[in-house]
């Protein structure tokens, strides 16, 4: 995965996706900024969700993937504010196999079950330790690894054997600076990211 931020636009390039495969995009727009503001989420130019987004309310919406967007194994996924104050403001996304989730799009705000799903980070903003929280039904291995806005790779732990329940990954590093990273949870069949604001 490739990040590219700016405060206007936030840029994520992701690979390994099978063109045969079909696939969910589900994703949270979330701020706190005084008035509203508009975002819009594109995926290689062709899924395209333009919203006006409340302050202190928090939008997720889940839709299909079109089959165009990934006959090249390749998934650019775009987030930008295009009216109001603040920036862009994309708080996650995850990637779902249709075959896995049941397919089809799910609406606005849906309540989404997943056998296996990570609970938001909590506190964002946070300081000192980045605790990340996810609940396994089985033994499987899982890729914990954090990016900073530049894209480039700052921390990784693999998990060979998760625990079966909730399981808790402690991100410290006293070396991070202040700012904005990205934390990306992968398994074989599970993809997410999560944006969070590390203070010092």
């Amino acid at each position: 995965m490739t990040v590219d931020y700016d405060t206007t636009q936030l840029v994520y390039s992701l690979s390994g996706l099978e063109p045969a495969s079909k696939y969910e995009i589900e994703w949270d727009w979330y701020h706190e900024f005084n008035d509203a503001s508009k975002q819009r989420l594109r995926t290689d130019d062709i899924l395209n969700e333009h919203k006006w987004i409340p302050s202190g309310k928090r939008v997720t919406i889940r839709k299909p993937i079109p089959q165009a967007v990934v006959e090249d194994g390749i998934l650019e996924i775009t987030d930008e504010i295009t009216a109001g104050d603040g920036f862009a403001i994309l708080s996650g996304f995850a990637i779902l196999d249709a075959a896995e989730s049941g397919g089809g799009p799910q609406g606005e705000e849906a309540s989404i079950s997943e056998p296996f799903f990570w609970e938001r980070i909590y506190p964002n903003p946070t300081k000192g330790a980045i605790r990340i929280r996810f609940n396994s039904p089985d033994e499987r291995s899982v890729s914990v690894k954090l990016y900073d806005v530049c894209g480039r790779l700052v921390h990784q732990e693999n998990i060979r054997k998760s625990k079966i329940g909730m399981n808790e990954v402690s991100v410290r590093r006293k070396t991070l600076a202040s700012g904005i990273y990205f934390v990306q949870l992968q398994t074989d069949e599970y993809y997410k990211v999560e944006k969070i604001i590390l203070l010092r």
